[in-house]
């Protein structure tokens, strides 16, 4: 197993910390997790405390002669180890928003009172679930089934007051498995890649909840209107901008289909206009057959006709001189561009 690096770490921590991309490092799957999806540790508080406390992970990673000893020691003179405030508050904060987000997916105001009950109890349980995570690291552990009984100690409170109260399940979670943590007697030493599968599948069990409760329950205003969100999104794909965008997408496809991706990205930069070359022929009123010869007559007759200096009014003369400048502009990038191809093609 390959030794972890005090180094490493802080440059991780440094670029990639509010992801837990550091914590991953350390083999410390769950702390990783909790960093990315509350921002940074609670909006950067974590990330921020981890500064500190790095040297001490590197060294429990690596299971160091000193770390080892000392947690021996602590293991001997306590039979349940301490939780820390710090990860008391993390499974506190993970277990609400866990609960919230499963309330805010499931609840619709059509169901009744049985569903509605069914509703907080998987609130609840799913809640206990963002306690279990944080509680559950190095070697550290609570089993799930207290977290879950701590959670639905406070059930009743749910179910008569509302989901107002759902906080107090993640709290009093939290405290039962304070008080029944225990030591393991190693750490993980799950390989790279089952890690890595781990955090990306419960990380996309959450993104897939954040997402779902967003779109069915958030609003946007426009126009003094507040409309819901997913009622907006179903409102864009009937749109004709959507319609416009589907008809487009399609072309580009069909183009890649016959001349290939070379082609498609030539056709992709033409679109996007780089070189203002399609402007410039727009101003001028131009194709781009034109010959260099009827160019410099257009731009003479155009430069003639808009110059400032023909109009007496001020207002008019500067709205003159606009429209100057940008003829000037459009025939100087049209004249560039027409003598870099004319060497070209003599090379």
């Amino acid at each position: 197993m390959w030794r972890k690096s005090v180094p490493v770490a802080y440059i991780l921590w440094f670029f990639l910390g509010i992801l837990g991309v550091h914590q991953f490092y350390l083999r410390r799957n769950h702390h990783a997790f909790f960093l990315w999806a509350t921002l940074g540790g609670i909006a950067g508080i974590g990330w921020l405390r981890d500064l500190f406390y790095i040297p001490t992970y590197v060294a429990a990673a690596n299971e160091s002669e000193e770390y080892m000893s000392e947690l021996n020691e602590l293991k001997s003179k306590k039979k349940v180890p301490d939780q820390g405030v710090c990860r008391w508050a993390a499974s506190v904060a993970l277990g609400y928003i866990f609960a919230i987000l499963m309330y805010a997916v499931l609840w619709s105001d059509h169901l009744n009172e049985r569903y509605v009950n069914t509703i907080i109890v998987l609130a609840h349980t799913f809640g206990a679930l963002g306690v279990y995570i944080p509680n559950n690291e190095g070697h550290k552990a609570v089993s799930l089934g207290w977290c879950i009984l701590g959670a639905y100690a406070t059930l009743p409170l749910t179910i008569m007051y509302g989901e107002d109260y759902l906080f107090y399940g993640p709290l009093v979670s939290s405290s039962v498995a304070s008080y029944k943590m225990y030591w393991k007697n190693e750490q993980s030493t799950q390989g790279f890649c089952i890690r890595a599968l781990y955090v990306l599948a419960i990380s996309i069990i959450y993104l897939g909840l954040l997402s779902t409760a967003i779109y069915y329950n958030a609003t946007i205003t426009t126009k003094g209107e507040t409309v819901p969100l997913r009622e907006a999104v179903q409102n864009f794909f009937n749109s004709k901008a959507w319609k416009e965008t589907k008809e487009t997408l399609s072309q580009l496809y069909n183009y890649y289909t016959h001349h290939g991706w070379r082609a498609l990205w030539e056709e992709f930069l033409t679109a996007f206009d780089p070189q203002g070359e399609a402007h410039a022929y727009e101003v001028l009123g131009l194709n781009k057959s034109v010959t260099l010869k009827e160019l410099k007559a257009t731009y003479k007759s155009l430069a003639l006709k808009y110059h400032p200096d023909k109009e007496k009014q001020e207002a008019k003369k500067k709205e003159m001189a606009d429209k100057f400048m940008e003829i000037q502009k459009a025939y100087d990038i049209l004249l560039k561009l027409k003598k870099e191809r004319t060497q070209k093609q003599e090379l």
